[in-house]
């Protein structure tokens, strides 16, 4: 049976350094603390696993104590050498003793704050020579063995989430410098799991096909060899951020990852256009990883990220559901607005001067939602509790509208009534000043969503609002668009529109 105060003693671990949701799709490493709470912590966390009952206790606590010591470590903060080794350990068995295939018991993989996962975090962090350091040496080669297995293992997890966490567990390792031997750097051992997964990725891809009565095509040997419709996107999705990473960066690995990162954004592009036509699409949020990945490539080489962009205009859906991500991307990256601005005008022109789908084609609206996509408005995550303070923060950083000034005016005359274009349209223009609100604003407002019959075809929710905050700011010249806009209201009968026209009277 389990105490009260060993499952009370669980959850105050578990509240102090249990893994974070790192708006928009990221997970984010336990929350750093005090070196001497981290001590008393860990001593807590070693009772508790003493005197626990394994076949009725979680350790979740337990776990979280031991990845926040190996992550405090990386950092640099000190943490006694039987500590940290203590903590790597824990971790390892949590990986190497789960079982291989989901026919098995994989009850601890499923909850979010137990050990496979806290372990795909962290382990890879105990690579870093900044570890090695504060243990005053390596961590001995057969430790370090198991923990290079513990990795491989991670990045081939029978649970996606687990792979997810791994490839955000390698992240940090790409950007430190190599070690002093190739043959032990830890760049080797993370590029050689993102092979394991890359192999994942075509076994999945044959087990898919393997299922299937009607199929006599044989094994795939290579990502080449596949169409797209056998490749599952969540599985690609883990591989692809950890390669755009690894090649974005110099180290020992960098040449290897280049060579398959042409490869690898090919397959996903060709996933991403059949499960997106098929209606098979993911959400917008879970391109999060990909869509952060491909803008911090972007940063350094543009034509990686239009190159990919070029590809996908084949598929209004996929591509539509990639720019909804590369904005939610950039709302919460800062850093990662400015490489939007780079690449957005080129991501307009285009889907603006390439053939118009047919109408059989866009049957299910691909189309005009991708039309709709195309102003970059910030984004917020639909999982995000503090939208307002967050679009607020992410507009003194957005794009500016010089650059996309003669791209947009042509795209408000055919945007079409996508619902929420006229939103996103505004949402841009409130990341603007006050005289560009007003003009061009008001003029593609009314262009966009006032019909030849003078009414609104659609208003979308940030419409009156906008207008009404901005009434005592309309010039002479742009007030025949404001005009025609509150008019248009009317004749829509928006419910705002009464209190918009009060406002002339």
């Amino acid at each position: 049976m389990v105490s009260v105060k060993a499952e009370q003693a669980q959850y105050e671990l578990l509240n102090r350094y249990a893994l974070h949701q790192d708006l928009p799709g990221r997970i984010g490493p336990p929350a750093l603390t005090e070196p001497s709470q981290l001590a008393s912590d860990l001593q807590t966390a070693r009772s508790l696993l003493d005197h626990a009952d394994g076949s009725t206790q979680r350790l979740g606590g337990v776990y979280a104590v031991a990845a926040a010591a190996v992550c405090a470590a990386a950092n640099g903060t000190p943490v006694a050498v039987e500590e940290l080794c203590w903590s790597v350990d824990l971790l390892t068995e949590a990986v190497l003793d789960c079982p291989a295939h989901l026919d098995a018991d994989v009850s601890d993989t499923i909850q979010p704050w137990e050990g496979s996962r806290q372990a795909a975090l962290a382990l890879p962090r105990s690579l870093l020579p900044t570890v090695a350091l504060l243990a005053r040496g390596p961590l001995g080669s057969e430790r370090v063995g198991r923990i290079r297995e513990a990795v491989l293992r991670c990045s081939v997890h029978p649970v996606h989430e687990v792979r997810a966490y791994a490839a955000e567990g390698l992240r940090p390792l790409w950007s430190a410098p190599c070690s002093a031997t190739v043959r032990s750097c830890h760049h080797a051992v993370a590029w050689e799991a993102v092979e394991v997964g890359l192999r994942l990725v075509v076994k999945d891809a044959n087990s898919l096909l393997a299922s299937r009565a009607e199929s006599l095509r044989p094994p795939a040997a290579a990502l080449d060899q596949l169409t797209g419709e056998e490749l599952s996107l969540p599985v690609l999705g883990t591989a692809l951020p950890a390669i755009l990473e690894a090649a974005r960066l110099q180290h020992c690995r960098t040449a290897q990852a280049r060579s398959v990162r042409a490869p690898v954004l090919d397959a996903y592009a060709r996933a991403a256009c059949v499960w997106g036509d098929g209606g098979y699409h993911r959400h917008s949020e879970e391109h999060g990883a990909v869509a952060e990945a491909l803008l911090r490539s972007g940063a350094e080489e543009p034509t990686v990220m239009t190159g990919f962009v070029d590809t996908l205009t084949v598929s209004p859906a996929a591509l539509s559901h990639l720019l909804h991500g590369l904005k939610i991307a950039a709302t919460y990256r800062p850093e990662l607005a400015k490489t939007l601005g780079v690449v957005w005008p080129h991501i307009m022109e285009s889907v603006l001067t390439r053939p118009l789908p047919t109408e059989q084609v866009d049957r299910f609206g691909h189309q005009e939602r991708l039309m709709g996509e195309l102003v970059p408005n910030p984004t917020p995550s639909g999982a995000d509790l503090h939208v307002d303070s967050t679009l607020a923060k992410a507009r003194r950083t957005w794009l500016t509208l010089d650059p996309l000034r003669d791209l947009i005016d042509s795209w408000t005359t055919s945007a079409g009534t996508e619902r929420f274009a006229i939103d996103n349209l505004v949402g841009f223009l409130k990341a603007q000043p006050i005289h560009e609100q007003i003009e061009p604003g008001m003029r593609w407002v009314r262009q966009l969503c006032v019909s030849s019959n003078g009414a609104v075809d659609s208003a979308g929710f940030l419409l009156a609002e906008w207008l009404q905050d901005l009434r005592a700011e309309v010039t002479a010249s742009a007030h025949p668009h404001y005009r025609a806009v509150v008019d248009g209201l009317a004749l829509a009968q928006h419910p705002g529109a009464p209190a918009l026209q009060r406002l002339d009277e």
